[in-house]
């Protein structure tokens, strides 16, 4: 058995590139951070834009705006993701676009 001379400490750099990666990982209590960890550059754009929209969407009339990364995506019910669907049709979205925005809250919860 070997015994232990004390803590191990890592090397200068890789204690410093340890911390940069660290600051890279979102918290444990946020999941839209989480996943749009996972994404590439691009997609992380993407998905950051369609969960603006539903954000901008699920504000009542005249309602101050929500920023999208507070709201409590995993409360989101049909009635909520309905009335996303409809105001996208109604603005005369895409069918992708509309499929593409409501799958970006479905993937954070």
């Amino acid at each position: 058995m070997i015994a232990a001379e004390g803590p191990t400490r890592l090397p200068a750099a890789v204690h410093g590139e340890a911390e940069r990666l660290a600051a890279l990982v979102p918290s444990p209590g946020d999941p839209a951070h989480a996943y749009l960890a996972s994404l590439s550059p691009k997609g992380r754009q993407t998905m950051t834009e369609r969960l603006r929209a539903v954000a901008a969407l699920l504000v009542a009339d005249g309602g101050a705006p929500v920023p999208w990364e507070a709201l409590p995506w995993h409360e989101l019910r049909f009635a909520h993701v309905a009335a996303v669907r409809t105001r996208l049709q109604e603005r005369g979205a895409a069918p992708a676009t509309v499929n593409l925005t409501l799958a970006a809250p479905h993937l954070v919860s």
